[in-house]
């Protein structure tokens, strides 16, 4: 497994779970909502990671409802059934160092939502065609 793949599945995907915990805990009407919408649904998300502005590595995230219930590497192939958009092809490109910093930061342990925000400028969300 590749250093960015490591970081992918062994760090990001296990801290994003805990950052949706945090979410069900502080904010418990908002995930159910957003669950119910999206369960039953094959939807996928990509991730692309660069390094110095170069891909490193692309993902794609099979989701069922909010959660991740498969990760691929080497592979960016998003497909969202959007409720009012209907089919969209959502990914985020993100650099190394800022995804890095993003999994490192405590404060998503106490206030998600506020934190997301900080980091927000150093994610940039893309659509295939």
């Amino acid at each position: 497994m590749s250093a960015v793949d490591n970081l992918i599945k062994e760090q990001f995907v296990p801290f994003r779970q805990k950052v949706i915990e945090t979410l069900r805990t502080k904010h418990p009407h908002i995930l159910p909502i957003v669950d119910r919408v999206l369960s039953g649904k094959k939807n996928r998300i990509g991730l692309q990671v660069t390094e110095n502005g170069n891909i490193i590595g692309e993902f794609t995230f099979h989701l069922n409802g909010i959660n991740i219930e498969e990760t691929k590497s080497d592979n960016l192939s998003p497909e969202f059934n959007h409720p009012f958009l209907g089919m969209i092809k959502p990914y985020i490109v993100v650099e190394k160092k800022a995804l890095e910093s993003i999994i490192q930061d405590e404060a998503f342990s106490h206030e998600p939502l506020s934190t997301f925000g900080k980091h927000l400028p150093n994610i940039i969300v893309k659509f295939k065609n």
